[in-house]
């Protein structure tokens, strides 16, 4: 019964170590495009706290610290390391088009000392001189004009990597413009008139 007891109070308080950065459970996220994700291989553990942003809401909450967006959403992303094992590098699949990587702060921690856009099918890759047991990385971006969907990203360490999924990637669909929308609601409550 202790032997549970014990395990169970160590995975929660992991579980609560999740999601401590600025990220995770943002308010401004677009249509609910944030939160947490653990990854552990071996001694390679922590998690990356994301969100997803219009441009209009990144540049509120995060304007003049270091990204400016080129198209209408920011993924953005924070790398936590709680394993003994250092993280040298982080990156996000892409299966769609996305544009300018980049970092911010805050949120504080280390930065990166590269960045790097293969183009899909390809990946965002940010590199790190370590980030050590108990640090963070410095918010990471890029920008794309494709709404969300579900994917992976890694963590690299000399060698050793570990999976993080799901992070949020661009996915084949556009965001549609504001003209677009408002012309679409046009067009609905037109419609609606017609029927009655």
């Amino acid at each position: 019964m202790r032997r549970g007891l014990v395990v169970t109070l160590v995975l929660g308080v992991f579980v609560a170590a999740a999601g401590a950065g600025v990220l995770d459970s943002h308010g401004a996220a677009y249509n609910g495009w944030t939160g947490s994700t653990l990854f552990v291989n071996g001694n390679l553990a922590g998690y990356v706290d994301y969100a997803v942003f219009t441009a209009a809401n990144f540049n509120v909450n995060f304007g003049g610290n270091g990204y400016t967006p080129t198209a209408a959403l920011v993924y953005t992303y924070q790398v936590f390391a709680t394993g003994s094992a250092d993280i040298t590098s982080f990156s996000v699949a892409l299966a769609n088009p996305a544009q300018d990587q980049g970092a911010f702060n805050p949120p504080a921690g280390d930065a990166p000392s590269s960045s790097f856009l293969t183009p899909p099918p390809g990946e965002v890759l940010w590199n790190f001189t370590a980030i050590d047991q108990g640090e963070s990385s410095i918010g990471l971006a890029f920008s794309s004009n494709y709404i969300p969907t579900n994917l992976f990203g890694s963590v690299v360490n000399s060698g050793a990597s570990a999976m993080v999924a799901p992070l949020p990637s661009p996915s084949g669909e556009e965001i549609p413009e504001p003209a677009t929308l408002s012309l679409l609601g046009i067009g609905a409550l037109a419609m609606i008139r017609r029927r009655k």
